[in-house]
C-alpha cells in the first residue's frame, strides 16, 4: 500500500497575497482599455515617423520620447490597437509589484508594501498607459531588489541583473537617476570596509555608469522640452504628496492628505535611520537629495506630480515597513496600522473607479459624437488649444477612417493661427468648437461664449476624463 502524497495548501497569507496581486493587476488591465491619450498619441507619431530603432535611440532628443516605450510602440507598428501598445507597460508595472513585495518581505512587510503599491491610483494610472512610467516602476523596484541580493551575497548574476535594470530604467525615464543616486550611495555605504570594497563598487557600477554616460551624450544633451502648463513648485509638491495617499491635487483636502503623507514619511524614515544608516541614506538620497538637485539645476520649469513617482515608490516601501512594525507592536498599534491601510485603499478606490469608468482620453468619443450630430458632408471644427486639439487630429482621422467613410462626412480642423487669415478661417465661424480642461487645475469653461467674429457658441455636450493624463472636452455648437 503506497503512502499518501503530501498535499500543498495555501496559507491565509498566501491567499491574501494572491488575491491582492490579482486585483492590482486587474485594475491595471481595466485602466488600460480605451483610446490613446494625448502623450501616447505623441509617442505613436514619433514612432511612426522614425526610420529605424537607432533613430529613436540617438536621434529623438525630445522629452516625450521615453525611449524604451517608443521602441516598443515602434516594434508593434502603427496599426496596433491601443490595448496592444499598453500591455507591455502593464506587464512591466506588474513585475514591479512582484519586486516590491520581495523588497517588503525582506523586512517582514511584504503584505503592506504590496497593498500600498498595488492600490496606488498613481501607479495604476501610469502603470497602464503606453509611456515610460510603467517601465520606470518595474526597473526601479527590480534594480533595488537585485541590489539587495548582491549586497547580501555578491554574485555575478546580481551584478548583471543590476546593470540591465539600471540601463532599462534610464531608457524608460530620466527620473530613474533619482533611484540610481540612492543605489550608489547605499551600495558604497554597505560595501565600505569590506575586503576589496572599492573593487566591488567599481564592478557593480561600471556598466550602469557607461549607460548613464551614453544616454547623457546621445539623449540628454540637446534635449528639447515639449512644453506644458507651469505650476508653482510648492503646489506641485503638495499635489504629489496628496496623490501619493489617494487625495486630490488641490484644495483643503489635498493639504490634509499631503500632511498625512508627510507625517507617515517622516515617522517611517526616522525608523529607518535608527535601524540602519545606510538604508536611511538610500531613502534620503533617492527621495529628497537627488530630486532637489535636479530641480535646482534644471530650474523646475515644468514639474508635475508624476515626476516624483520614484520617490513615491521608495516612500511606499518605507511606510509599508513602518506599518508592519506597528502591526507587531500590540493591539492598539495593530488597529492603527489596519485602519491606515483601509483608509488608504478607500481613498485610492475613488480615483481608480473614476479612471476605469471614464477612461483617460475622451477625445475620439467627442469627435465621433460631433460626426454623428452633424449634417455634413464637411464638418468644420476649431479648438481652444491647437496643440492639444489639432495635433492629435490626424491620429483620430487615421484610427476612424472607415467610420468616417461610412458616414459620408469629412472633418476639417481650423487652427487658431488661421484666425488672422480670413482666406483660411471662415468669418461665419466653424460648426463646432472644442474647449478643454486639464483635470482639477482648470475651471470649467462657460456655457456660452462669443468668438472674435461675434459668432455665438453654446455648450451642448461634455466628455469628462477620469485621468490626470487626459483632458475633459466641452463641445460647443454654433448658434
Amino acid at each position: 500500500m503506497s503512502e499518501p502524497r503530501p498535499t500543498t495548501r495555501l496559507s491565509k497569507t498566501d491567499a491574501w497575497l494572491a488575491a491582492i496581486f490579482i486585483v492590482a493587476v486587474g485594475c491595471r488591465l481595466a485602466a488600460a482599455r480605451g483610446e490613446l491619450a494625448f502623450d501616447e498619441i505623441w509617442t505613436w507619431m514619433l514612432a511612426a515617423r522614425s526610420k529605424s530603432a537607432l533613430e529613436i535611440l540617438v536621434g529623438l532628443s525630445l522629452d516625450n520620447n521615453h525611449i524604451l516605450n517608443t521602441l516598443v510602440v515602434y516594434a508593434l507598428g502603427p496599426n496596433a490597437e491601443p490595448l496592444t501598445y499598453r500591455l507591455p507597460a502593464v506587464a512591466a508595472a506588474s513585475a514591479g509589484l512582484v519586486f516590491g513585495y520581495l523588497l517588503g518581505r525582506r523586512r517582514g512587510a511584504g503584505l503592506p508594501v504590496l497593498i500600498l503599491l498595488g492600490a496606488s491610483h498613481l501607479l495604476i494610472l501610469y502603470g497602464s498607459e503606453a509611456r515610460g512610467y510603467a517601465y520606470l516602476s518595474g526597473c526601479t523596484l527590480g534594480a533595488w531588489w537585485v541590489l539587495e541580493e548582491y549586497l547580501d551575497r555578491p554574485r555575478t548574476w546580481c551584478r548583471a541583473g543590476f546593470a540591465l535594470a539600471c540601463a532599462l530604467g534610464l531608457l524608460s525615464q530620466l527620473p530613474f537617476a533619482f533611484a540610481y543616486a540612492g543605489f550608489f550611495t547605499y551600495s558604497v555605504l554597505r560595501l565600505y570596509r569590506r575586503r576589496h570594497w572599492m573593487q566591488s563598487v567599481v564592478l557593480l557600477h561600471a556598466w550602469p555608469v557607461v549607460a548613464i554616460v551614453a544616454i547623457y551624450v546621445t539623449y540628454v544633451v540637446g534635449l528639447t522640452k515639449g512644453g506644458g502648463d507651469k505650476f508653482p513648485l510648492g503646489e506641485t509638491l503638495v499635489a504629489a504628496l496628496s496623490l501619493m495617499v489617494g487625495g486630490p491635487q488641490r484644495g483643503v483636502a489635498a493639504l490634509v492628505a499631503a500632511a498625512v503623507a508627510a507625517l507617515l514619511l517622516a515617522v517611517s524614515l526616522a525608523t529607518e535611520f535608527r535601524a540602519e544608516r545606510a538604508r536611511a541614506a538610500l531613502y534620503l538620497t533617492a527621495m529628497f537629495a537627488a530630486p532637489a538637485g535636479v530641480i535646482a539645476i534644471s530650474g523646475f520649469e515644468y514639474v508635475y506630480p508624476r515626476h516624483f513617482l520614484v520617490p513615491m515608490m521608495f516612500g511606499y516601501v518605507a511606510i509599508g515597513s513602518q506599518l508592519a512594525n506597528w502591526f507587531r507592536h500590540g493591539q492598539y498599534w495593530r488597529f492603527a496600522a489596519v485602519a491606515l491601510v483601509w483608509g488608504y485603499v478607500a481613498a485610492n478606490a475613488v480615483p481608480i473607479a473614476r479612471l476605469i469608468a471614464y477612461g483617460r482620453s475622451p477625445d475620439a468619443a467627442a469627435l465621433l459624437w460631433i460626426v454623428d450630430h452633424s449634417e455634413g458632408p464637411v464638418v468644420t471644427i476649431s479648438g481652444d488649444h491647437d496643440f492639444r486639439v489639432g495635433f492629435p487630429f490626424p491620429y483620430h482621422l487615421f484610427r476612424n477612417a472607415a467610420y468616417l467613410e461610412r458616414s459620408g462626412k469629412r472633418l476639417e480642423y481650423f487652427a487658431l493661427d488661421d484666425l488672422a487669415e480670413t482666406a483660411k478661417y471662415p468669418r461665419s465661424g466653424t460648426d463646432w468648437k472644442l474647449r478643454h480642461t486639464a483635470s482639477e487645475w482648470d475651471k470649467p469653461p462657460p456655457a456660452l461664449f462669443t468668438d472674435m467674429y461675434q459668432n455665438k457658441y453654446e455648450q451642448v455636450k461634455v466628455f469628462p476624463t477620469g485621468s490626470l493624463s487626459g483632458f475633459s472636452w466641452f463641445i460647443y455648437r454654433r448658434k
